[in-house]
C-alpha cells in the first residue's frame, strides 16, 4: 500500500471519527435538554421526572459514543505505523527490521555508563535494527522510572513514579574496536553519568565545553576520534534536540541518548500524510543514516579493522539478506576501482611519459595492495 492510498484510508477513518464524535455531541445536548425540561416540569407534574432519569441516561449513552471516537484513532496509529514506517525504512536502508513491540536491551543501556539511577519500571518499544554503508545500529523508544515512596504529614504512605529518561536510544557498531572508552554528557544532571577511572577532557570549541562535559580513558584516542568537525556535528546534533543529549563509545559500541520526554514514530489520524508531514516524519527514520554519515562512522578511521568478529554481533536482520548486501557492496566497490583504474591508464597512455607512467603504476599497484587486503578482512 502506497502513501497516497494510505491517505485515502486515512480520509475514511477520520471521516468516520467525526460522525462517531458528532452522534455522541448530539446525544448528549438532546439528553442535557431532555433532563433540564423534566426538572422544570416536574413543579407541574411529578411524572416528569421519568424524563431527567432519560436525560440523565442519553447523556451516558452520548457520553459513551463521543469517548469510543479515540477507539478509531487508537486504531488507526496501531495499524498504520507499521505500513508507514517499513515504507520509509525501505526508501533509506538495504537492510532493516521493525518490530513496534520491541526494545533496546535495558542492560545495553546501563553498559554505556551514561545512567546511572535504575529503573523500577520501564517500557520500550519500536525497534528498528538495520544497516547503513556498512555500520549496523539499532533504535527504539525508552522509558525508564524510579519509584518513590513517601509519608504525607497524616501518616498515610503513597508511591508515585518519576520519569528520569524518555526518549529515543540509539546504537552503532562500528567495524573497529578503538579499545577505549568515551562519555560525553550534557552539564544538566552530569552526576549521573559514571566517570570513574576517567579523565576530563577539554576541546579548543568553547562552545563544546561549555554545553558538554567530556570524559576519556585515554585523551590522545578522544582527540583522534573526536575531530573538530565531529565536535561540530554533535554540536549540531544537541540543537536539533530539546531535553538531553548524550553519547558513549566503548570499544566498538556507540551509544547515543536522547532525552526529550518524547514519544517517537507516533501517528496522529488528524495529521494527513502529505509529503510535507510525510518529511516530518521520515526525519525520524532517516537520523540513523544522517549520524553515521556525519559522524563519519562509514569512514575508512572507524572501518580499518573490518572483520568477522564484528558482523552480525548485534542486530538480528536476516542473515541471508546482510550477506546479499555485503556481497552487492563488495562487487560496487570493485566495480568502482576498475573504472578508476582505466581511467588513470588511459590518462598515462595519453601523457606519453615514460618516468611518469613507472610512477603512476607503481602508486596503482599500492592501492589495489591496500584494498585488497581490505576485502580480504570482510
Amino acid at each position: 500500500m502506497d502513501f497516497k492510498e494510505l491517505e485515502q484510508e486515512r480520509l475514511k477513518r477520520l471521516a468516520a471519527y467525526k460522525k462517531r464524535g458528532n452522534i455522541g455531541l448530539i446525544v448528549m445536548l438532546c439528553g442535557i435538554a431532555v433532563g433540564v425540561g423534566g426538572f422544570f416540569l416536574l413543579k407541574v407534574n411529578e411524572n416528569f421526572k421519568i424524563m431527567i432519569i432519560l436525560g440523565l441516561l442519553a447523556l451516558g449513552v452520548g457520553i459513551g459514543i463521543f469517548s469510543s471516537k479515540h477507539g478509531i484513532a487508537s486504531k488507526y496509529a496501531r495499524e498504520f505505523k507499521k505500513p508507514v514506517v517499513e515504507a520509509l525504512l525501505k526508501k533509506w536502508y538495504d537492510v532493516y527490521s521493525y518490530d513496534e513491540r520491541g526494545g533496546m536491551p535495558l542492560a545495553e543501556i546501563y553498559n554505556s555508563g551514561l545512567l546511572t539511577r535504575r529503573a523500577d519500571r520501564w517500557h520500550t518499544e519500536d525497534l528498528i535494527e538495520g544497516m547503513f554503508n556498512g555500520v549496523q545500529f539499532r533504535t527504539s523508544d525508552v522509558h525508564l522510572e524510579e519509584e518513590h515512596t513517601y509519608t504525607d504529614s497524616k501518616g498515610n504512605t503513597h508511591t508515585e513514579w518519576i520519569t528520569f529518561f524518555r526518549g529515543r536510544w540509539y546504537q552503532f557498531f562500528l567495524n573497529r574496536d578503538f579499545e577505549t572508552i568515551i562519555r560525553i554528557k550534557e552539564k544538566k544532571r552530569i552526576k549521573e553519568m559514571i566517570t570513574r577511572g576517567l579523565e576530563k577532557v577539554e576541546v579548543e570549541s568553547i562552545g563544546f565545553n561549555d554545553k558538554f562535559m567530556a570524559y576519556a580513558m585515554d585523551d590522545h584516542k578522544f582527540f583522534y576520534i573526536f575531530s573538530p568537525v565531529v565536535i561540530e556535528k554533535m554540536l549540531e546534533l544537541e540543537k536539533m534536540h530539546r531535553g538531553q543529549f548524550m553519547f558513549s563509545l566503548d570499544g566498538n559500541i556507540v551509544n547515543i541518548g536522547i532525552n526529550d520526554n518524547r514519544d517517537y514514530l507516533e501517528l496522529n489520524l488528524k495529521t494527513a500524510l502529505t509529503e510535507e508531514n510525510i518529511g516530518a516524519y521520515e526525519s525520524q527514520i532517516n537520523l540513523m543514516a544522517a549520524i553515521i554519515k556525519e559522524f563519519r562512522f562509514d569512514s575508512y578511521k572507524f572501518q580499518q579493522q573490518t572483520g568477522t568478529e564484528y558482523v552480525n554481533n548485534a542486530i538480528h536482520v536476516d542473515e541471508a539478506d546482510m550477506a546479499e548486501f555485503m556481497a552487492h557492496d563488495v562487487e560496487s566497490k570493485m566495480e568502482n576501482l576498475d573504472n578508476i583504474v582505466e581511467a588513470k591508464l588511459d590518462e598515462i597512455d595519453k601523457a606519453d611519459n615514460p618516468d611518469y607512467a613507472a610512477e603512476e603504476i607503481d602508486r596503482i599497484d599500492e592501492e589495489l595492495e591496500g584494498m585488497d587486503e581490505g576485502f580480504n578482512k570482510m
